[in-house]
């Protein structure tokens, strides 16, 4: 199994931003330096599980939020984000994103029956 380190790292800086948190903010609330906040974020450092858990408690997160292309079973975390997509947008924005969805769904499926 391949971790993406940076793609956790940006998942952590989206979460982050969401709740205007300052990189200083998170690296106080989970008790780790800026520095392990930035490199985290960056995707340049492997990180210890007590440490991707401190800072999802720090932002209020669970660790499949971080974790959701790793962790076999986290169709929950995807349909939580599809809700966090959808949950500001304006009625022609959710019309167009479900139409862009059902496409994007029907030729996935097209591809994946041949």
């Amino acid at each position: 199994m391949k971790i993406d380190y940076a793609a956790i790292g940006k998942r952590v800086r989206n979460e982050r931003e969401k709740k205007n948190m300052s990189q200083m903010r998170l690296a106080e609330l989970s008790n780790l330096s800026i520095n392990s906040i930035s490199h985290i974020e960056c995707g340049n450092t492997k990180f210890s599980l007590p440490s991707i858990v401190a800072i999802a408690n720090a932002l209020n997160v669970t660790v499949d939020c971080f974790l959701m292309d790793v962790v076999d079973n986290s169709l929950i975390q995807f349909k939580k984000e599809l809700v966090d997509i959808f949950d500001d947008c304006s009625e022609e924005e959710y019309t167009l994103l479900v139409n862009i969805c059902k496409s994007a769904l029907t030729t996935y499926r097209q591809i994946n029956n041949r």
